[in-house]
């Protein structure tokens, strides 16, 4: 990750300083505009977790960004880390659209994708020959003061094409809604068979 973070900083000609660290014991002495906590709190306790969220909160100046695998356990891990950090008064922003409560249940959770491509180690290492892989994950955006505006409605899932029909299930501040499109429909129709997961999706209809 270090590695990857530092590619990254070079590519952007910015500059970044990295340290390597336990982030339950380590302390941050000054605040950053985005801190990034990814694949973390699973192996933490509560204990652990609530005090490691407290620090990288007070070094956040603008945006904290939680991102975890993408499984049922570690949404309900996500449902718990944002409970905590409003109750300290970050404000959520992103997946979920401003004053949306889960509606999520029987058996679905949140989590998204992204494509990977696999080296020769990856492909030894998880016994495949695909040079790809489509990792999920799960991922909570917090802002600290003004910003942050929240989607109107998220798209969930893949986007269900048909003759003429495009089928989007969006997570919205009302809860959870299966909605359909028609060619008729017009821009909101070519709008919808364009989404992926995860987008933002601004038109209801």
């Amino acid at each position: 990750m270090l590695k990857l973070a530092r590619k990254f900083c070079a590519a952007g000609k910015l500059e970044a300083e990295f340290v390597s660290a336990d982030l339950a014991s380590f302390t941050p002495d000054r605040k950053y505009d985005l801190v990034i906590a990814s694949y973390v709190f699973n192996e933490m306790s509560e204990r652990d977790r609530n005090a490691a969220l407290d620090k990288l909160l007070s070094a956040t100046a603008k945006v904290l960004l939680i991102v975890e695998p993408g499984t049922p356990a570690h949404h309900e891990l996500q449902r718990r880390i944002r409970e905590y950090l409003a109750s300290k008064g970050a404000k959520l922003f992103s997946p979920c659209p401003e004053g949306a409560v889960c509606g999520l249940g029987g058996g679905d959770w949140c989590h998204f994708s992204v494509r990977v491509p696999r080296g020769k180690l990856h492909k030894f290492l998880k016994g495949g020959e695909a040079p790809y892989e489509d990792e999920k994950f799960t991922y909570s955006a917090f802002c600290v003061g003004e910003g942050g505006r929240a989607a109107r409605a998220r798209v969930l899932r893949r986007p269900q094409i048909s003759d003429g029909r495009a089928e989007l299930k969006l997570c919205t501040a009302e809860g959870i809604k299966e909605v359909a499109f028609r060619k008729k429909d017009g821009a909101v129709y070519k709008a919808a068979r364009k989404a992926s997961a995860g987008d933002e999706f601004g038109e209801l209809g």
